[in-house]
């Protein structure tokens, strides 16, 4: 997932596919050179959909305008607003479960 990621933004940003409606195999095909990957036909094929719907959540992000004295986010609290957590643990109940191990390693 990674490799996709990296391959999107260097086409992204080598060549200039953010303002084209869409991505092509060959697009993707240029991006290779950038990063020293190389990926088959069927491969290329593949990984279209996953970026053209990150270069959709690209655009929507630069979409949003932000004036310049909007502060970037210093403390994230991922719990919703009023959500009040237990002072004291509860004891974990570990569940038990025996496993057998077949006798033939490969299987």
């Amino acid at each position: 997932m990674m490799k996709i990621i990296t391959l999107f933004l260097s086409c992204l940003f080598a060549t200039s596919i953010f303002s084209q409606v869409n991505i092509t195999k060959s697009d993707v095909a240029v991006a290779e050179k950038f990063l020293d990957v190389t990926f088959n036909d069927a491969e290329r094929d593949s990984m279209l959909n996953e970026l053209l719907d990150n270069m959709t959540a690209i655009k929507a992000v630069h979409s949003q305008h932000l004036d310049n004295w909007v502060t970037p986010a210093l403390y994230f609290d991922p719990m919703p607003a009023g959500m009040v957590l237990p002072k004291i643990q509860k004891p974990i109940k570990w569940a038990t479960a025996k496993a057998e191990m077949p006798k033939n390693k490969a299987d």
